[in-house]
């Protein structure tokens, strides 16, 4: 069985972020993913799963821009913006689904990283998918 996590993330340090304008985020795709339309009406591109996927694969760090949410930074809170494919990484298309129950992703946050790691099994041809909350999911 492959390490996908270790995979993931050394082919993400060897891009550097700013470089590549519009082809990073598409690079940094490991073996095993594949960047393609979303099922999602809307959405895009999307993130897939070409090969079996085990439940609590760490994917990689989600990577991006890092705006804090206080003009200040005093209370410590952020969120990264995703947005520009030279400063992201293959992660920012993996999508939100209309339901909850249809996530098999899940940000985890340590020490002012987010990873994303699989919640369950993700079969080959399976769009990866991470609930962004009930008002995006609404949306």
């Amino acid at each position: 069985m492959q390490d996908y996590a270790s995979l993931t993330l050394s082919c993400t340090c060897k891009i550097p972020l700013g470089s590549l304008p519009h082809q990073r985020a598409n690079l940094t795709t490991p073996p095993g993913f594949a960047i393609k339309s979303s099922s999602l009406p809307g959405a895009g591109m999307g993130a897939w799963a070409e090969t079996f996927v085990p439940k609590f694969t760490i994917l990689g760090v989600y990577e991006g821009l890092i705006h804090t949410v206080d003009k200040q930074g005093t209370d410590g809170s952020y969120n990264i913006d995703a947005e520009d494919p030279a400063c992201s990484n293959w992660l920012r298309f993996v999508n939100s689904p209309a339901k909850y129950t249809q996530e098999n992703v899940i940000p985890i946050k340590c020490k002012g990283i987010i990873f994303y790691m699989t919640s369950r099994d993700v079969e080959p041809g399976e769009e990866l998918l991470v609930w962004y909350g009930d008002r995006y999911g609404r949306f």
